[in-house]
């Protein structure tokens, strides 16, 4: 939100303004009472008490919206909570016994996980926009050389999008705009992207897409990659420790849109990368070796 959107919004939502527009109402209506039982009605009278109302109406809804929006706020910080519960009991599971996981075990256990975890993000941009969401995760995988993007879970059993042949979207050839942007860097060194509140409007020269009617199913997208930064590789173009994205749309358009949808979203795909990197035997502690 830039300086004056928030400007407005706190003058449109000030204790101040709603007392001065009652007051400018009820005013406005004596003032219009008191011409009428006069016998000498004017036109001032009548349009103040007007333009009163309608300011007095606009504020009213506004703040019931605000109101509504906090509302959702609240319960969305008890999804958050319960999102790391899911994790810290699938670590507990996994790690915290005495008799170790086999790999089989261990990628069942993740891929449960990432399903209650999809759920719960569908859940939290469904209260934000108002409107039902799919999250997915999509996997980099590579194929005699080609990455590909393929879909590892949804927050949606049996979607419709997946009946029949399924789509392993390739990336970084300019097939599919979403992820290569999701895989470029930005200039100031924030956590790279795609973002679109209106994809039905993108002229098809900016925007590729391997699914021919992906309108049919989407029109608002947010991809962003599930990663971390190579120091080792930070001047080459393998920058990027991809394990893959998380992705986010939604049937109506205008609704999801940069800044916090986009950071939240970086945010959760962070916890992601972690989980998983658990998970797969990434991280690990080290011991001293005696000597």
């Amino acid at each position: 939100m830039n300086s004056a959107t928030r400007t407005v919004e706190d003058w449109a939502t000030s204790p101040y303004l709603v007392f001065l527009t009652i007051i400018a109402t009820l005013g406005s209506s004596g003032w219009l009472v008191y011409d009428v039982l006069s016998e000498k009605p004017g036109a001032i009278p009548a349009i103040s008490t007007s333009l009163s109302v309608i300011v007095f109406l606009a504020i009213s809804i506004y703040s019931l919206t605000i109101r509504s929006e906090n509302k959702n706020l609240r319960k969305i910080a008890e999804i958050f909570g319960y999102i790391n519960s899911i994790y810290r009991e699938k670590l507990k599971k996994a790690f915290g016994g005495d008799t170790r996981m086999s790999d089989e075990e261990l990628m069942q256990l993740e891929s449960d996980c990432l399903f209650s975890i999809c759920q719960r993000i569908a859940l939290i941009y469904s209260k934000v926009i108002s409107k039902d969401c799919v999250v997915t995760i999509k996997l980099l995988v590579e194929n005699d050389g080609v990455k590909l993007a393929k879909t590892y879970v949804r927050s949606v059993t049996d979607c419709e999008r997946d009946q029949g042949k399924s789509i392993d979207y390739v990336i970084q050839t300019g097939a599919n705009t979403a992820f290569d942007q999701a895989c470029m860097p930005k200039p100031d060194g924030s956590s790279p992207y795609f973002c679109s509140g209106n994809l039905t409007k993108i002229k098809k020269s900016e925007y590729a897409n391997q699914r021919q009617n992906y309108t049919t199913y989407y029109r608002s997208a947010i991809v962003v990659p599930i990663y971390e930064i190579s120091v080792e590789k930070a001047d080459t173009h393998e920058y990027m420790d991809l394990v893959g994205f998380l992705c986010i749309d939604t049937k109506s358009t205008n609704r999801l849109k940069e800044g916090f949808h986009v950071h939240m979203l970086t945010s959760l795909a962070g916890q992601i990368y972690n989980f998983m990197s658990l998970m797969r035997g990434k991280y690990s502690i080290r011991q001293e070796v005696s000597g």
